[in-house]
């Protein structure tokens, strides 16, 4: 039998941040959840760095012949991490973890079974952060959604609409505990070159449990279970292509959200909360639209 939870951690030339988080996970994993690493190919000595941990059984490592692409990787993770456990938490390798996690959430899955578990997050943004992410997206919106989950409660979100419409953009890399058991592969897959792979299986296992079920299941924890990374150069360098394919990303999305991503892309445009690439974003997304979905391109559009 699968252990209920798992942390999947895809890395790529930040071995030092990646060190730090795991001695942080040897000290608070008490229950011995299994944690995945996924290098893509890294230049940096990551994989000797990690060949003490391998050897004391402390993770799993998979390492790329060679670099796949942020999606490659991301794909890899939700293939190989599906075989571990029920349920994976997907950590960025900068990112923080606090031992409450470790005692708290293997609990909440078992109780509550969701197919999507939302951590709630505290934000760290030193300057080079503010810098970069503020450079790209040209707005101090994007900097405030640090994070703005509820902090007094924990919700329950069933109406696949209403959870798109407030969360859209808030499932971060980082904070969502996935059901491995409902994740479909090869959906996934239509969303490489987006770099929004992760959160394309997200919503397509949320769109195919609304139609078994009518509804879907999933928490949003009041609790902070993750502190955000400090950011570095790659991250710098991702940044641009991760907003960029916000409107290509959100082309692909489900038939039955697309009402939904066609308001959000409409507000993004009015309140220009993407800055200078808003209007990039909303061609990205009606270009793209339009190639793969005419029935809705034409509603909308013409």
């Amino acid at each position: 039998m699968k252990p209920i939870l798992s942390i999947c951690i895809p890395t790529y030339n930040r071995k030092q941040r990646l060190l730090e988080l795991l001695e942080l996970i040897r000290e608070y994993n008490v229950n011995k959840i299994p944690i995945l690493v996924f290098d893509n190919a890294s230049t940096d000595g990551t994989q000797k760095s990690l060949q003490s941990y391998v050897e004391r059984g402390e993770i799993i490592y998979f390492r790329n012949e060679k670099n796949l692409g942020h999606d490659g990787n991301y794909l890899r993770m939700i293939e190989e991490g599906r075989k571990y456990a029920q349920y994976s938490l997907w950590l960025g390798d900068d990112d923080r973890i606090t031992a409450d996690f470790f005692i708290d959430i293997p609990k909440k899955l078992a109780e509550d079974m969701p197919e999507l578990l939302v951590l709630n997050s505290q934000g760290y943004t030193n300057s080079f952060v503010r810098r970069n992410v503020k450079k790209v997206l040209k707005a101090s919106k994007f900097l405030k959604m640090r994070f703005s989950l509820p902090n007094s409660y924990d919700i329950h979100y069933i109406n696949e609409q209403a959870f798109f419409a407030n969360f859209f953009d808030k499932l971060s890399f980082g904070v969502v505990v996935v059901n491995n058991d409902l994740l479909n592969v090869e959906k996934a897959k239509r969303y490489q070159g987006t770099y929004h792979l992760y959160s394309g299986a997200i919503w397509e296992m949320l769109d195919e449990q609304n139609d078994k079920n009518g509804k879907i299941n999933v928490c949003v924890t009041a609790k902070p279970y993750i502190i955000w990374g400090k950011g570095s150069k790659s991250y710098a360098r991702d940044m641009e292509n991760v907003c960029r394919g916000i409107g290509y990303w959100m082309s692909l999305l489900p038939t039955s959200l697309q009402s939904e991503v066609y308001c959000v892309t409409k507000d993004m445009v009015a309140g220009k909360a993407y800055g200078a690439d808003t209007k990039y974003i909303w061609e990205e997304y009606v270009k793209n639209l339009k190639e793969n979905n005419e029935a809705i391109y034409n509603k909308n559009f013409t």
